[in-house]
C-alpha cells in the first residue's frame, strides 16, 4: 500500500488525477477487487490510461512482452503494439476496442510484426 500511496502522490504532483476516486485507500481497494482505475491529466478525461493488476495469464504475459516508450524524458513500459492489437481485436472487441486496434495499425503499420500478432491471436482465442 505504501509504494501505492507513493505512486498517486508522484501522479498528483505531475498532474493526473484519478477518474474512479480521489484517496490512494479508495483506489486502490478497486484494484483489489480487479476492477481497473484510470488516470489522466488534470482536468481532462481523454486521453487516460488504465491501471490493473493482472487477472489471468493473458495480463500476466504482457509483463514479459513490452515497449518502452519515452514520455517527456521518462520512460513508461506498455504493452507491446502487436499484443495491444491482438487483445484489442480478438479478445475485448468492443466497438471502442476495434477501432483502437486499427488506429495503432494505421499508427505503425510499417514497424508491426504480423506473424507475432496471428500468434498472439491464437493464444487468445
Amino acid at each position: 500500500m505504501k509504494n501505492f500511496q507513493n505512486y498517486t502522490k508522484k501522479s498528483k504532483k505531475n498532474g493526473f488525477w484519478c477518474l474512479n476516486a480521489e484517496e490512494a485507500e479508495e483506489i486502490f481497494s478497486y484494484l483489489k477487487d480487479n476492477l481497473a482505475v484510470r488516470f489522466a491529466k488534470k482536468d481532462k478525461t481523454i486521453p487516460n490510461f488504465e491501471v490493473k493488476f493482472p487477472k489471468n495469464r493473458i495480463d500476466e504475459d504482457a509483463f514479459d512482452d513490452f515497449v518502452t516508450v519515452i514520455l517527456h524524458q521518462r520512460k513508461l513500459k506498455i504493452s507491446s503494439l502487436e499484443r495491444q492489437i491482438a487483445f484489442k481485436k480478438y479478445y475485448l472487441k468492443s466497438d471502442k476496442d476495434i477501432e483502437d486496434a486499427v488506429h495503432i495499425e494505421d499508427l505503425f503499420r510499417e514497424k508491426l510484426d504480423y506473424n507475432k500478432i496471428n500468434k498472439l491471436k491464437e493464444s487468445i482465442i
